[in-house]
């Protein structure tokens, strides 16, 4: 029919077009902000105030956020439902299997979630 608006002739408009790429951009970037809903009130939590690996002290990835590592998954178990503290039986706890508990490890610096980095003996 004459004058009849369909999805092609809406899709060919400057207009249209231009809206479609402001709001892909838009959701493109949106997704990227991963670290805008972390929760950094917890590295004050724990002994070393997230000196020294930030994030990375919990989560696999350093910007925060997703998956957690070995010692990042005992703070979720035992520190998150203790009001977010960094408990003694957490500290006592060896979250990586590297032999060292994890108070061991932060005093000497190394990370409590990473099985490659332990104090030197």
């Amino acid at each position: 029919m004459k004058g009849e608006i369909t999805v092609e002739k809406l899709i060919e408009s400057k207009a249209i077009r231009n809206l479609l790429f402001v709001l892909i951009l838009f959701a493109f970037q949106f997704g990227s902000l991963r670290t805008g809903f972390g929760r950094p009130f917890r590295l004050s939590k724990i002994p070393d105030n997230g000196k020294n690996f930030g994030c990375a002290s919990c989560h696999i990835d350093a910007r925060g956020g997703g998956g957690r590592n070995a010692f990042g998954r005992d703070f979720f178990k035992h520190g998150v439902p203790n009001g977010n503290r960094y408990t003694e039986e957490l500290g006592n706890l060896d979250s990586d299997g590297d032999g060292f508990t994890n108070d061991e490890e932060f005093a000497a610096k190394t990370h409590p979630g990473d099985p490659n980095s332990r104090p030197s003996k």
